[in-house]
């Protein structure tokens, strides 16, 4: 499964962070409700399931979470000519109304 935005395809969403990998690149925070995925937050990490678990806004996540939280991962890898800091920017854009950002 995949999330696609803009030219970008997500991985996931995942409803275990055991099974997000360590690497670099940008996560999707959504929350499953009624089999629709809503977007709490996006961010880059060196280190993406390290950083998921202590995300400095993981209280907002879980403010804003009506029903399952799960994630979805871009690895850097998969695109590697890409900034990712412009990458977040990019979803950023195109989903303005991010609770948690």
């Amino acid at each position: 499964m995949f999330i696609p935005i803009d030219k970008y395809r997500f991985d996931g969403p995942y409803d275990d962070i055991k099974k997000i990998r360590d690497e670099p690149g940008v996560f999707l925070i959504v929350y499953k409700l009624n089999n629709e995925h809503y977007l709490l937050d996006v961010d880059y990490s060196n280190e993406m399931s390290k950083d998921i678990l202590t995300h400095k806004r993981k209280p907002c996540w879980d403010s804003y979470n009506k029903g399952e939280i799960m994630y979805a991962i871009l690895l850097k890898e998969k695109y590697p000519d890409d900034d990712i800091k412009k990458i977040v920017d990019t979803v950023r854009n195109n989903f303005k109304d991010i609770p948690c950002k």
